[in-house]
């Protein structure tokens, strides 16, 4: 089943333009490697947390407000976030800017998840955890590999939208083939991000900018693998 919806594809922009910001913050707040990587696994279970208990326990109030209005509260409010993350040097603005973004696209995901089988979602989340986990230990290994690719999945990404709007309207029996290829895509994005996050100053600000990043990608890689494995409700 397409659901639609994209999130946060756009967002690889913004994520470019403040690289060089954290790349050359100047910020004494230095924490250590495992604090740091604290800080983005942390951010980024908060980030789902936020989204599943929007999921679970609001589902009929966000069911019931217009379409129209979630895509466009989810449109300001990712966008928003995003912003605010990466613009801010400040961890606790950044945390606030996560949060906001996290509820945005709360407001996407309860319309996804209430298309699908309670079962379909739980096994979509346990594929991508396991596929989330499995690419952050090879770009912990492999950690300028991972770096290398950053061209290629960003050329990757734009052929991925032109593909996938094409057939849309001429292929759209190949929706499910895209399907996989923007899986894998997005699986070379958590081995960038999280190699790239370790390319810069290790402050909590820096960390959650980097869960940030992590968490759009895990995102993408949950709503692909729930469109291929999951069964809709009757």
């Amino acid at each position: 089943m397409d659901s639609g919806f994209e999130p946060a594809k756009e967002k690889k922009s913004i994520r470019e333009t403040y690289n060089a910001k954290r790349l050359f913050e100047d910020d004494t707040n230095l924490i250590s490697s495992r604090a740091y990587n604290l800080i983005i696994g942390l951010t980024i279970a908060a980030g789902f947390a936020i989204n599943f208990v929007m999921a679970y326990f609001f589902t009929k109030q966000i069911l019931s407000i217009p379409l129209v209005a979630v895509i466009i509260a989810y449109f300001i409010m990712s966008l928003g976030g995003m912003f605010v993350v990466h613009k801010s040097t400040s961890a606790f603005v950044s945390g606030v800017g996560f949060v906001v973004m996290a509820v945005g696209m709360g407001l996407i995901l309860t319309f996804i998840f209430n298309a699908y089988e309670l079962s379909s979602v739980y096994m979509a989340f346990g594929i991508t955890a396991t596929v989330a986990i499995v690419m952050t230990v090879l770009a912990t290994f492999f950690e300028q590999f991972f770096l290398s690719l950053g061209r290629g999945l960003f050329i990757g990404l734009i052929a991925a939208i032109v593909l996938e709007l094409l057939c849309s309207f001429i292929f759209p029996g190949a929706l499910e083939l895209i399907d996989y290829g923007v899986i894998l895509l997005f699986a070379g994005f958590i081995g960038f991000d999280w190699a790239r996050a370790q390319q810069f100053p290790k402050t909590a600000n820096n960390a959650i900018d980097a869960a940030a990043d992590l968490y759009i990608d895990i995102v993408n890689v949950l709503i692909r693998v729930l469109e291929i494995i999951g069964a809709a409700k009757d």
